[in-house]
């Protein structure tokens, strides 16, 4: 038995804190996010890579300790969390990790993504550990700064390096009314390339896939690229290809994501002017390659990326009506710490919405310095388990506490630093070509 299951089955429950209270204000939130312990989730990443023949491939011991960590943290965070298990075509076995608020309406929920596989190549820390780790933070964080008004869902795939598998799996195993009640599926793939780019998928390009996109994939888009104007952080539209929406895509659900550049085309002058690095080479020339390490990820794109995680999360936990037109209704709970499923309660309060951006913007990051233990992988899988977590004490969000260092200890290129009138006048890009050979 695996330490993550040990922790499902010696659990209590988790109960929501006060109902009354208003939702967190979404800048106060993405700016509060540790990124120190995002780090600190990378760390755990690769020295998993380290102990398991340098990946975390998909049901190999890699990919298993990894699954088993994101579960440990989850549930020690407060959530009740279930693990999906499921057969892919090769005809090995694979998991997906779900958590779910414990306050906010099961009928109006949004979905945030990423999957934690590597290819057997490398440790996969660009792809994806990157936007694992950043997710996984942002979801304990969050169930700290409860009531929500709608239930926020934090998903953790399996087997996208073997086609998706995971996603899609997830999305087929839920009814017509499970699909309805779903805002938005964000998706957080490659968010620290060394050379990076920051990029917004494009909501607003007229179809994907052969099909349109779904309506509420723009607002989606908008509520993104509207934070990173916020704080005069530069972004260009990313080209939708071949990730963990496609499924929600497909199913009818409004998508959006991040996406920082692999290595469909060197990075061009007028990018570089706007993102620093160095024009002329890959946003990541490591892309399913032993190189894809810890030494070669981007601290500071994941702290630029991690605030917009943040931000949409808070956003949609208050108020989903800039996507689906639904106004918020009074936060929910249940003894059992699931949501509430009526949603239907008209709120004593308004809930909070954002009052003003930070300052300034992310700041500079160096990679971690301190160690963590991963759990040890599971021998026997249980076919779904589901937390029990015990009850915790719901905490302020704390002050933000950035990377620390210097961006040169990455082995990332030095960043050029733009004054805010270059950032305003550059913020209009071109398309990133996506990934995927």
């Amino acid at each position: 038995m695996s330490a993550a299951t040990a922790v499902v089955l010696t659990s209590g429950v988790a109960f929501g804190p006060d109902a009354s209270a208003a939702p967190v204000d979404p800048y106060e939130f993405a700016a509060a996010v540790d990124r120190e312990a995002i780090s600190d989730h990378l760390e755990t990443f690769q020295q998993i890579a380290d102990e398991n023949e340098g990946n975390r491939a998909d049901g190999s011991p890699g990919g298993v300790a990894s699954a088993d960590y994101i579960v440990q943290v989850l549930t020690e965070a407060g959530y009740a969390v279930e693990v999906q298990e499921f057969t892919t075509e090769s005809g090995s076995e694979s998991e997906n990790i779900i958590a779910s608020t414990p306050t906010g309406r099961d009928d109006n929920v949004a979905v945030f993504g990423a999957h934690y596989d590597s290819v057997p190549e490398g440790a996969g820390m660009n792809d994806n550990a990157s936007g694992t780790a950043a997710l996984l933070q942002v979801a304990t964080e969050l169930i700290a700064t409860e009531p929500l008004n709608n239930q926020v869902r934090f998903t953790f795939w399996g087997a996208e390096e073997t086609g998706l598998e995971g996603s899609a799996a997830y999305v087929d195993s839920l009814t017509d009314a499970e699909l309805e009640s779903l805002i938005v599926y964000y998706n957080y793939d490659m968010i620290g390339s060394p050379n990076y780019l920051i990029g917004v998928e494009d909501g607003k390009a007229d179809s994907y896939n052969g099909a349109p996109l779904t309506e509420g994939s723009a607002a989606a888009m908008d509520l993104q690229t509207d934070y990173f104007d916020s704080i005069e952080q530069p972004w260009q539209p990313s080209e939708m290809c071949c990730t963990d929406y496609n499924p929600f895509h497909d199913a009818g659900i409004p998508i959006g994501g991040l996406y920082t550049g692999g290595r469909e085309a060197p990075k061009t002058d007028e990018e570089y002017e706007k993102f620093g690095g160095v024009a002329g080479e890959f946003p990541d020339p490591n892309y399913h390659t032993a190189g894809d390490d810890l030494a070669n990820v981007s601290l500071e794109a994941i702290d630029i990326n991690t605030g917009v995680i943040a931000f949409a999360a808070a956003s949609l936990g208050a108020s989903s009506e800039s996507i689906n037109g639904i106004a918020p209704t009074e936060p929910t709970t249940s003894p059992s710490g699931s949501p509430s499923s009526s949603g239907s309660v008209p709120p004593s309060t308004s809930p909070s919405t954002p009052t003003s951006p930070p300052s300034s913007p992310p700041t500079t990051s160096s990679p971690p310095t301190s160690s963590s233990t991963s759990p040890e992988p599971s021998a026997t899988p249980t076919p779904v388990r589901s937390t029990a977590p015990t009850t915790p004490s719901p905490e302020p969000v704390p002050d933000r506490k950035p990377f620390s260092g210097s961006m040169a200890e990455t082995g990332a290129p030095a960043l050029a630093v733009i004054g805010a009138g270059a950032l305003a006048a550059l913020t209009a890009g071109t398309l990133l070509l996506r990934r995927r050979p």
